[in-house]
């Protein structure tokens, strides 16, 4: 773990956010960014007479920046790689399976993936 450490000394971060903001952009099927104010300074005070703001944030998990995973949606039916959408629904394994050595057998589903990418497990 210590390596890792090193290298992240060094690393440079870059933020791809966007704000989280009422009226961002979101996609149109999901619920956006809402937030309300529960409590304000004073509605509320403890015996110490300290009180707090506080309020609840709600998004929906397509609000703000994100990244997908590759199943997470599909076309006609399909998921990434030809996956049909219902089978995997099902708890079954319509995943390609890996040989002893290691590579992609082969089924079309792999052929879509780079040698590189690792068969869904």
């Amino acid at each position: 773990m210590s390596r890792l450490w090193e290298l992240a000394e060094n690393a440079r971060v870059i933020d791809l956010a966007n704000p989280i903001e009422a009226g961002m952009p979101v996609s149109p099927n999901h619920p956006g960014f809402k937030m309300a104010l529960q409590r304000r300074h004073g509605d509320m005070v403890r015996a110490d007479g300290g009180s707090a703001a506080n309020e609840m944030i709600m998004i929906g998990g397509h609000t703000g920046t994100h990244v997908d995973a590759l199943c997470h949606v599909s076309h006609q039916g399909a998921l990434f790689g030809g996956v049909d959408a219902k089978e995997a629904l099902s708890g079954r394994r319509p995943f390609p399976s890996r040989s002893a050595a290691g590579s992609c057998s082969t089924s079309p589903r792999c052929a879509a993936r780079p040698a590189s990418s690792p068969a869904p497990q």
